[in-house]
């Protein structure tokens, strides 16, 4: 009932833009992903009662975000894994401290970080990421880091070559207010290769492309290594660093960035953006995992890096407790083999020892003949 009554209210927006198309009003009532964002400026034109409902909140996204005032963002730095609140969207999980953003054909997933953040406050910035990808069945469609409006939810976008992030119908609308890095592993028709990565605004086809292959010879972003990406805006260009890492050793930022582009972000961001990756697959299916994230409002070229945290699996302790638990089942499983051993043994010679008594007769019990004694004789019998 919720649902519906919030669904009403956006599909009645004052303002035409803002109301929904047919195709997310019948994802919104039919999915069960959380409820429909309402945009800000609405709660002015609700009655009263309508307003005051629990749980009807228009002034917030489904996964309650906040917003962060200008006073509060002077300086905005987060770390991911380290207490950082992240919101996850469609398939997205978190395992072992790290974002699972897809996991099946036709997958899409989010995550975001959980506040809102102006964008007076994204003057500049630098953030540091590591993935990875796996291609299970074949190659997905890639992986993107990205700058929206904060109302935007992923039931908005389109899954397979749009990356879980454009939607085919707005594609290359300058209303999509959007800037993204992608990392794409399919080659569509507008697509370079089905290795590399691009700069994008506002559309799904890239403002500018380098091919992986170009930079490092034989590897691909789906291979499932690690890669390291440094991500820095200084006001005016926007600088990618790319770092293969397949041994997941502390890496330092190359010197040179393969890609950059010119661009002031105020002219194309919304007043309140949000941060956030996403992914998507269409016919095959692709893993992509973020393993660490570290953000800070400020250009700092080179921002130090964060290494991931020991998945619980891999901790020293519990190895150590795992060693001592397979030694105990050892210890415990040859234990009980010598037992059966002993009792084998003890058993076979008992019975070779009564088959000895069965086959060899006892002295006391030994049979000796007795010849029958001649008849005694009849004198009268005699003849003379």
């Amino acid at each position: 009932m919720k649902r519906l009554m919030l669904v009403g209210l956006w599909c009645s927006h004052s303002n035409p833009n803002a109301r929904p198309s047919m195709k997310k009003v019948l994802h919104t009532l039919e999915s069960g992903d959380g409820l429909p964002h309402i945009p800000h400026d609405y709660r002015r034109a609700l009655p009263s009662k309508l307003a005051s409902i629990p749980g009807l909140s228009v002034s917030s996204s489904s996964v309650n975000a906040t917003t962060v005032s200008l006073s509060d963002a002077g300086a905005i730095s987060f770390i991911f894994p380290s207490k950082t609140n992240i919101q996850l969207s469609a398939d997205a999980s978190i395992y072992q401290n790290v974002i699972h953003l897809t996991k099946s054909r036709s997958g899409l997933g989010w995550a975001t970080y959980s506040n809102i953040i102006p964008s007076k406050a994204l003057a500049s910035f630098s953030t540091h990421f590591q993935f990875s990808i796996v291609a299970v069945n074949g190659s997905g469609d890639g992986l993107t880091f990205f700058l929206a409006p904060s109302d935007f939810e992923s039931f908005d976008a389109d899954r397979g070559e749009w990356l879980g992030l454009f939607e085919s119908e707005t594609d290359g609308n300058s209303s999509n207010q959007i800037v993204a890095v992608e990392f794409d592993t399919y080659e569509n028709e507008f697509d370079p290769d089905d290795n590399h990565v691009g700069i994008d605004v506002n559309s799904v086809i890239s403002v500018k492309t380098v091919s992986v292959s170009d930079l490092y010879t034989g590897a691909t972003l789906n291979n499932g290594e690690k890669w390291e990406v440094w991500v820095d805006y200084n006001g005016t260009q926007i600088q990618v660093f790319l770092l293969y890492n397949p041994g997941g050793a502390t890496p330092s930022r190359p010197e040179m960035p393969v890609l950059w582009y010119n661009i002031d972000l105020s002219e194309f961001l919304t007043p309140n953006v949000k941060l956030s990756f996403s992914a998507s697959n269409g016919v095959a299916i692709e893993t992509h995992a973020v393993h660490v994230w570290n953000f800070l409002n400020q250009y700092s070229p080179g921002i130090p890096p964060v290494m991931p945290n020991p998945s619980p699996s891999s901790h020293p302790a519990r190895k150590k407790m795992k060693y001592i638990l397979i030694g105990s089942i050892i210890g415990i499983v040859v234990f009980i083999f010598l037992i059966i051993g002993f009792c084998i043994c003890c058993c076979w010679g008992k019975r070779n020892e009564t088959s000895q008594m069965e086959v060899s007769p006892s002295p006391s019990r030994s049979w000796n003949p007795v010849q029958p004694s001649a008849p005694p004789l009849n004198p009268n019998s005699v003849q003379h």
